[in-house]
């Protein structure tokens, strides 16, 4: 920007010099800025409007998009009515095409309960992010630049929270894929204890570049450098002295792997940035088996790698003779599997009712006396059944009728405690 020139001087107006060293005159009374200072202001400015430039782009090249290729609006109560009906399997997910999230959400079982309550909060930004109304992801780049967003700031502990989790999830799994007894005889349980760390650390990374992209979140990408930057730090801390490896060592991994995933999280969310290019609507597979096909190999790739982990880690984990209890687990589920098919649907329906009936009715009834009645006539009550069914009045009985009267008298004396002790 060009110097603001010097004012003209009057006829017979004698300029003053200006001393050296004295501040350089100011205009109503603000000091002027430096060169340098305006430079950055004007650097600054023009790096916000470049950014605006390209979410504006990005907006106008979606709208040509959707009018070349027109797509099916997402209504927010059907949303809604999938996500209500169906807490199991988020269909409303793959509705949103959101196909991550939703492999996700089966993998940790419904967000551990937690995110699926997150998942209500955050369906109408889903619907908006599918449909992209007019301005949509210039309002969205605004709300992600944004320090105190209202609904962020209040899902920030939860969103904090499955972060976390997932995070860890994914470095125990990593970390109990390695063959532990296998590693610790080929270069012992101090290596074998940082190759684990190692591989919990990648593992987590995984976890939170998934987790920070769909947990209550849109077009959000994580930064995996970032995290791997802070975790691989805090594991070298962690790691640092020759004692602090022999502790690992001796206690476990347990603790300095929460720890990592810890960090990796908290960096993962912190270097999150807005993608407008991640567009739920487009870059996936077309047709719903296609994504369906998808997301069954996601979830069969993790459950493999799990499987992999038992079948190498399983006797540390269990304990000794922990695979025959568990196959003796397994032989008890299946008889009383058995057991279940065995009966009729109006035998469980019965046991049901069963177990719901009232017990004060229950008594009254086997007493004869109402519910509402005194003391004194549910003892008087109870003495008269008494004389009837006592096993001493049956000296003549056959041993069936003596056990029969066992029990009713049993019957009674339960009737009348319950009984009194309602009253």
């Amino acid at each position: 920007p060009a110097e603001p020139q010097p004012r003209a001087m009057m006829p017979g107006q004698a300029t003053q010099p200006r001393r050296a060293g004295s501040p350089s005159p100011t205009r109503a009374g603000v000091p002027r800025t430096s060169m340098s200072e305006r430079i950055l202001a004007a650097e600054q400015r023009l790096e916000a409007l470049d950014r605006e430039r390209e979410v504006a782009a990005a907006d106008l090249t979606a709208l040509r998009e959707r009018a070349a290729a027109p797509a099916t609006e997402r209504r927010l109560r059907t949303a809604y009515a999938l996500w209500l009906c169906c807490p199991f399997y988020p269909a409303y997910a793959l509705y949103l095409g959101r196909d991550l999230h939703a492999c996700l959400y089966t993998l940790t079982l419904g967000g551990f309960g937690v995110g699926w309550l997150v998942d209500g909060a955050c369906l109408p930004w889903y619907v908006a992010d599918y449909n992209e109304p007019l301005g949509y992801l210039m309002r969205a780049q605004r709300r992600a630049a944004a320090r105190l967003f209202a609904w962020r700031t209040l899902l920030l502990p939860a969103r904090w929270l499955l972060v976390s989790a997932s995070c860890s999830l994914a470095a125990a799994l990593a970390a109990a894929a390695l063959p532990v007894k296998r590693l610790e005889a080929a270069v012992g349980a101090e290596r074998a204890a940082v190759a684990r760390l190692v591989a919990g650390l990648l593992g987590a990374t995984v976890g939170a570049t998934c987790a920070c992209r769909c947990v209550a979140a849109v077009r959000t990408r994580a930064r995996p450098q970032r995290a791997l930057f802070w975790g691989a730090l805090l594991l070298s801390l962690v790691l640092a002295s020759e004692e602090a490896r022999d502790k690992v060592a001796e206690e476990g991994v347990a603790p300095s792997l929460a720890a990592v995933s810890l960090s990796v999280a908290v960096a993962a969310m912190g270097g999150a940035a807005f993608d407008p290019s991640l567009s739920p609507s487009r870059g996936g597979p077309a047709g719903l088996a296609a994504r369906l096909l998808l997301q069954l190999g996601g979830v069969g790739g993790v459950a493999a790698v799990a499987a992999l982990s038992f079948h190498l880690n399983g006797d540390e984990w269990l304990g000794k003779d922990g695979r025959k209890k568990l196959r003796e687990a397994g032989a008890q589920l299946r008889t009383l599997y058995e057991q279940l098919r065995a009966r009729s649907l109006a035998d469980h329906w019965a046991d049901l009712r069963e177990l719901l009936r009232d017990p004060g009715d229950d008594a009254a009834t086997l007493l004869g006396v109402a519910r509402d009645a005194s003391p004194a006539e549910i003892k008087q009550a109870h003495r008269r059944l008494a004389r009837l069914h006592h096993p001493d009045k049956q000296q003549d009985a056959s041993r069936e009728e003596k056990e029969e009267a066992e029990r009713m008298m049993s019957r009674l004396n339960a009737a009348k405690d319950t009984l009194l002790g309602e009253s």
